[in-house]
């Protein structure tokens, strides 16, 4: 069973007449619509908002409220529909005005805009006058390598190896050619090298040259971005950038060579061949590192990806300051491979303690196994100064020189503190 709907007659036409008043109705109401809309048709053949002049006040007193209005609601949607693309042009602009124009290797920080991009820019054309190519070439062979201008006299630093051509020692009779950003060639001479922190500095003869600020490793902080700049695979047109984050802080790493290096920084800036001496900056331009090292994978024996070292400025500014002095400089020599604990590394071997120094390796015949020091021990205090970490040991060793002998506690792998003296030797290689 269903319900049908049925209609009456009367009920079919009272429901027409009905529809007729309201169609009636509607009618009238529209008529005076309808003519407005005619009326501002007619205003909007008009040039378009975008090209249209402005009105001046005794023009807008003249026209008419329903013409006035019309145009403000055309200006209104004009401007909504230019607003995108507008902004973003003026952005754009704003921007690329914001590049800074000043003259490349001045001593005058980048400015600093907010935005990483633009920021990268200038600090490349404020530093990049600064860095320099490093050719040697001996009756051993050649390379290249870079370095940073760091006085206005031409005093240069870089890494042993660069100098070095990768070897132990400088090779005699190397000849040392130094070319600056805009092609100008100078030779230079060796003015002091380290080979166990890599370091040397070397000088050109020349005033008023563009220069590197550099400045404190110890305010870096893990994920802040940094600059690596050199002359990657010594490719023509001028030094390579990139760009990356600190990885890690207080690495440590045995070179080829032998040379045992501390406290560095680890960036995933890449560092190639060529790059080594070269910078590695923040985003205020300071030097804060030397990039010396590209690891390789001990399993595969391949050259590690998005891993690089440099030599913290804080443990190398001592010894480029003394050479460029005239004092010359010496490093006092233990002997070790020293990592900074971690609760971490504790865990992972079992440690007793998760500040202070791991000792993970002990050169033979060093003044460390004379000590009776012995891998996998703690250092935890040095003549005195209680050592959590490679910096505070860097700042007991800055301080001395070789011959110095000093009291050190040391904690075994079982836990057992013991006390000794050990008398700092003189680095191989120097």
């Amino acid at each position: 069973m269903y319900n049908q709907k049925i209609f009456l007659p009367g009920q079919r036409f009272f429901k027409k007449a009905g529809r007729l008043c309201l169609l009636t109705i509607l009618a009238l109401f529209l008529l005076p619509a309808l003519a407005a809309c005619s009326d501002s048709t007619t205003t909007t053949t008009s040039p378009p908002a975008t090209n249209a002049a402005v009105v001046s006040p005794a023009t807008a007193a003249t026209t008419t409220p329903a013409v006035a209005t019309t145009q403000a609601a055309a200006a209104t949607t004009a401007a909504a529909a230019t607003t995108p693309a507008a902004a973003t042009t003026a952005a754009a602009a704003q921007q690329l005005a914001q590049v800074d124009t000043a003259t490349p290797g001045g001593n005058n920080p980048p400015l600093a805009t907010g935005n990483l991009e633009i920021d990268l820019i200038n600090l490349v054309n404020q530093v990049k006058a600064g860095v320099v190519l490093i050719s040697v070439t001996s009756n051993q062979g050649s390379g290249v390598g870079t370095g940073s201008i760091v006085t206005q006299d031409g005093y240069i630093i870089t890494n042993f190896h660069v100098v070095a051509l990768g070897g132990n020692s400088v090779p005699p009779q190397s000849k040392v050619t130094v070319v600056l950003n805009n092609g100008k060639k100078y030779p230079a001479k060796l003015i002091g090298a380290v080979a166990n922190n890599d370091l040397a500095v070397i000088k050109i003869d020349d005033t008023n040259l563009p220069t590197l600020t550099m400045g404190k490793s110890g305010n870096l902080k893990s994920g802040e971005w940094v600059v690596a700049i050199g002359n990657a695979l010594g490719l023509p047109g001028g030094p390579t950038v990139t760009a990356g984050i600190v990885g890690a802080l207080g690495r440590s790493i045995q070179e080829p060579s032998g040379a045992e290096l501390v406290d560095l920084i680890q960036t995933n800036a890449q560092i190639n061949p060529g790059n080594s001496g070269g910078p590695l900056l923040n985003l205020k331009g300071e030097i804060v590192g030397i990039n010396t090292a590209a690891p390789v994978d001990p399993e595969s024996g391949n050259t590690a990806q998005g891993i690089g070292f440099a030599l913290s400025m804080d443990q190398t500014r001592p010894i480029i300051d003394a050479f460029i002095s005239g004092k010359g400089y010496t490093p006092p020599y233990l002997g070790i491979l020293p990592v900074e604990m971690t609760p971490g590394l504790a865990a992972r071997y079992n440690l007793p303690r998760d500040s202070g120094v791991l000792i993970t390796q002990v050169g033979e015949n060093s003044p460390a196994a004379k000590a009776g020091w012995q891998t996998n021990s703690i250092l935890t205090e040095l003549d005195g100064t209680q050592i959590a970490n490679l910096s505070d040991l860097q700042k007991v060793l800055n301080k001395h020189k070789p011959g110095d002998t000093v009291s050190a506690k040391i904690v075994t792998q079982d836990g057992q503190e013991k006390t000794t003296s050990i008398t700092f030797g003189q680095p191989p290689n120097t």
